[in-house]
Order: C-alpha cells, then sequence, then structure tokens
C-alpha cells in the first residue's frame, strides 16, 4: 500500500474546496495515544491547521468513539462537525443529536461493566460508559498485556445480551448494533453536504466501518473517495485491507493537513 503523501498530486487533482469534505479520527490520528486516554490532547499546529481547513473546506468533521462533547471541548471550533460514540451522535452548529434510545443503552453497558469488573477490574483499568456505547481503557494498567487478558477471558464467560464488542488498541469497544457507526455518518453527510471528493483517516478497529464506506460510495457513485490508514505498530490487518493509502502516525496527518491548506 503507498504512502499518501508520494500520491498528493493524485489526492488533489479536481479538489474543490466547496465540495470537498474532511473526515478525521480522534485518538491516534490528531491526537497521540501514548497518554491517558482522559488527557490526550491535539497538539497547537494540528488545531490551528484543522481550523484553518474548516474555513476552506464544504465540510470538516471529526469522528471519534468518544462523546461528541468529550471531543467539542478538546477542540473548541465551532465551525466542525464533531461525530461521537462511533457515528451514535453528533453537535451540528451548536445542537446534539443523539440516538433515542441512549438511556436504555446506558443500562445495558452498565450491567455489561459491573459483570466485567467483578472479573477483571485492576488497578490502571478505566470504565467509560458513554451511553450509547462503552470502552475499557487498559493502557494505564500496570501490566497491560496481563489486564488485556484478563478482559478477554472474562468476555468468553459473560453474556453480553447482544452488545457488540470490538478490540483496539489497548481498549476494548462496547457498543449497541443498533446504533449507526462510523461508515453510515460519513455516508449520511456525504449526501447531506453533496460533497463530491471525500478523505477519511482512521487507525483502529472502530474506523472500519468508516473505510467500508469510502469504498462503498467510490463504486456505486462518480465520487472521489480516499480511506487513509494511520499507521502504527499496532495497525490492525483488517484496517490496512480496506484502506487506498496509508499515512505514517500522527506527525504525518498533520504534514498532510498542512499540504491540504496550501492547494486553495
Amino acid at each position: 500500500m503507498k504512502n499518501v503523501m508520494f500520491e498528493l498530486d493524485h489526492i488533489f487533482k479536481d479538489l474543490t474546496p466547496d465540495t470537498t469534505g474532511l473526515f478525521l479520527d480522534f485518538d491516534g490520528t490528531i491526537s497521540r495515544i501514548d497518554s491517558s486516554p482522559t488527557e490526550r490532547k491535539i497538539s497547537k499546529k494540528a488545531l490551528n491547521v484543522v481550523n484553518i481547513l474548516s474555513t476552506k473546506l464544504r465540510l470538516v468533521t471529526i469522528l471519534s468513539g468518544r462523546r461528541s462533547e468529550d471531543i467539542y471541548q478538546r477542540m473548541l471550533l465551532d465551525r466542525l462537525i464533531y461525530i461521537g460514540n462511533h457515528g451514535g451522535e453528533y453537535i451540528e452548529r451548536g445542537r446534539l443529536y443523539m440516538s433515542p434510545n441512549s438511556v436504555s443503552q446506558k443500562c445495558m453497558i452498565d450491567k455489561l461493566f459491573e459483570k466485567l469488573r467483578a472479573l477483571a477490574d485492576s488497578k490502571g483499568v478505566i470504565w467509560e460508559n458513554k451511553e450509547l456505547s462503552g470502552s475499557v481503557h487498559f493502557r494505564e494498567a500496570k501490566n497491560p498485556s496481563l489486564a488485556g487478558k484478563k478482559l478477554s477471558e472474562a468476555l468468553k464467560s459473560t453474556n453480553t445480551h447482544g452488545l457488540e464488542t470490538y478490540w483496539g488498541k489497548m481498549v476494548l469497544e462496547v457498543r449497541s448494533p443498533g446504533n449507526p457507526n462510523k461508515g453510515n455518518a460519513i455516508e449520511h453527510f456525504v449526501s447531506k453536504y453533496d460533497l463530491k471528493h471525500v478523505l477519511f483517516l482512521g487507525d483502529d478497529m472502530t474506523d472500519l466501518d468508516g473505510m467500508i464506506a469510502i469504498q462503498k460510495i467510490r463504486n456505486n457513485t462518480a465520487l472521489k473517495t480516499f480511506g487513509i490508514v494511520v499507521l502504527d505498530q499496532n495497525t490492525p490487518e483488517k484496517l490496512l485491507e480496506s484502506g487506498d493509502y496509508i499515512i505514517e502516525g500522527v506527525d504525518q496527518v498533520e504534514e498532510l493537513l498542512l499540504a491540504m491548506t496550501t492547494i486553495f
């Protein structure tokens, strides 16, 4: 798979700002994941470049497993759309749109977390119920590998009651199958904003739905779409197989975004 930085002439060919949409994952894409999930920030350089692009492009969107309000508070850029809970909610023009099933799903996740905690809780593990999804972060555990193994064993012996589970980079993700995913969100906003040129950048398994949507849109329409996988030593193979290009980490993502600001 080619590095996108060597294909910029192809990516940017015929690109017009008023028909271009940029979809960015947060953790591991524009924010480094070598720190605690609660402390992660976007760099000032990346924040500035994203802000510039939001004044030029038709649409700039942040997609994340985090709550949309959480992402907004970390960026505070009002022109962006913030899609949280893997597509289950979003903030657009200051208004929060959320699944009506959030209360019942929060209870389901609470029950699952209670059972898993009884079997696999340890110091440094962060249990995060985000109403429409949940995350169990074990990067900060004393022994992350052991903590992940304990979680895996606990999950095998626990009834998830229909909740879907996904393994990411030192995180266990829990979602309701009835909620939209990142792919659904991309398709929705590509149509809503009448985009003709679409870029999506992501780094983990929860971005797989987005990469698949990028392929689907390209195969079924005349739109130019590009799925770009942010590479590190833990990049899932399935994500690599679904993307069009790779890009070397958050630093190179910043380079790509900066290059985009110079072509308009």
